[in-house]
């Protein structure tokens, strides 16, 4: 599938529940992301955690959220959604690390047919037909980028699968059908 070259502006929620060095490394691996974004990246600090707090200061695109109480995955999840400014939205695990084009090639894939309503990539942590197996290859940046090089080569990079993970899911509100 080609990698598109139009500006993303994207919209990214991550619910969390402390774990603050996780999602520091989550949003690091946002923040090298390859390709044209415009990035806004909600933490839902579900644990009202000031550890999580202090990492609105990585960058000028992180805005935390602060909750009066766990909300949980879902309930965190439909905040950011409330919050968010942009028409692609991005759900992502706190404690999961992108690889250098996920963005790009997600948004691709997901305006590649306009009866595609939302798309998720693989990844070693999902069950069913996206689970690949990669042993510990993905913990590192070099890593990621061998293993996304690798399946960037295969053919039928897009899948109709029966279902998605929310661990990494792309979606877009407010798209013509």
């Amino acid at each position: 599938m080609p990698i598109s070259t139009h500006t993303m502006q994207c919209s990214v929620i991550i619910p969390c529940h402390g774990g603050a060095a996780l999602t520091e490394a989550c949003i690091q691996s946002l923040l090298q992301q390859q390709g044209a974004h415009d990035l806004e990246i909600l933490l839902v600090d579900n644990k009202n955690d000031p550890d999580t707090a202090q990492l609105a200061q990585l960058h000028a695109c992180i805005r935390v959220l602060p909750q009066p109480h766990n909300r949980g995955f879902a309930g965190g999840v439909n905040q950011g959604f409330l919050a968010a400014r942009h028409a692609f939205l991005l759900v992502l695990n706190n404690d999961t690390q992108a690889a250098p084009h996920l963005l790009t090639r997600l948004h691709a894939a997901l305006l590649a047919d306009e009866r595609i309503a939302m798309v998720a990539p693989v990844s070693n942590y999902v069950k069913g037909e996206a689970r690949i197996d990669i042993g510990t290859r993905g913990a590192t940046a070099a890593g990621r980028l061998a293993i996304e090089t690798e399946l960037a080569c295969v053919d039928g990079m897009v899948q109709d699968v029966s279902s998605l993970s929310g661990l990494c899911l792309l979606l877009q509100i407010g798209r013509a059908h």
